[in-house]
């Protein structure tokens, strides 16, 4: 289906249209309304791709393509002149190569994207991608047919899709596979310990001890709960930065000074 048909709207809906039909598809199918999230998911980014909402996202989602020699249609036909070798006839149609980018989360299950392509001969259009689940950063897809056809006589070309994962700015992702989230604490909880919390990629929030005399650049891990890559679930690093405080301020000292006979008092019982 295409954006405008999940909508319910014609090709030349207009914007006041197409925000009518959404709000109300948005009511119907929406979670809190006991509606289902991935059919509610599917029209607010068809929504979204309708209203180019976002056009730096747009463009680097659904219209990088790559453009075509108009004189490689004629490839197949053999043209001899002077010494020069004969070109070989085109086998198929050229293929068309496009990004699209996922969020972390979008790992964890199957996906259904649009992007918009342009064949030689033809107005831009959308085309329905099925993702799996476990699609990794910087992957590589092919969809068979769904390339270039301007040569009526020959096979369709394919769509080739690189994923880009849309990491956050505080989020990195490693070469083998797990993410890396930084977090700071004060040099006082690096030395008597703490507990923070990290939000994973599906929105869980874990509490993660960081125990007492943790180093600068010290990593804990949340084992299984990273990207999905194949068929295994990758993990989350915690890279924790100590930061040293300029300036002791009589409030700052009187913490760290509870702080510690709260640990110690701990430490005592524990003894006991």
């Amino acid at each position: 289906m295409t954006p405008h048909e999940i909508l319910g709207v014609g090709p030349s809906a207009s914007e006041e249209e197409i925000k009518k039909a959404y709000k109300k598809l948005a009511m119907k199918h929406h979670p809190d309304r006991g509606g289902d999230e991935t059919k509610f998911k599917e029209i607010k980014e068809a929504y979204e791709l309708l209203t180019n909402k976002n056009q730096n996202l747009n463009q680097k989602q659904f219209t990088e393509f790559q453009d075509i020699d108009l004189s490689q249609i004629f490839a197949h036909m053999r043209n001899q002149w002077g010494n020069f070798q004969a070109q070989q006839p085109q086998k198929a149609n050229h293929s068309l190569h496009v990004n699209i980018m996922l969020e972390l989360e979008d790992t964890l299950t199957n996906q259904v994207k649009y992007v918009q392509i342009k064949k030689t001969t033809k107005e831009p259009e959308y085309v329905r991608l099925d993702i799996p689940a476990g699609t990794f950063h910087g992957q590589k897809l092919k969809y068979p047919n769904l390339g270039d056809d301007a040569i009526s006589d020959l096979p369709k070309g394919d769509l080739y899709v690189t994923v880009i994962l849309n990491a956050p700015e505080e989020t990195q992702i490693l070469h083998s596979g797990d993410i890396c989230i930084q977090r700071k604490i004060d040099c006082f909880d690096a030395a008597l310990g703490t507990s923070i919390e990290v939000t994973g990629i599906d929105k869980k929030v874990f509490e993660v001890r960081v125990p007492p005399g943790t180093q600068h650049g010290a990593i804990l891990s949340l084992a299984g709960q990273g990207i999905k890559i194949g068929n295994v679930r990758k993990n989350i690093l915690v890279q924790i930065l100590i930061e040293v405080p300029t300036l002791v301020t009589d409030d700052s000292l009187k913490q760290y000074i509870e702080k510690l006979n709260s640990s110690l008092n701990i430490f005592e019982r524990k003894e006991k």
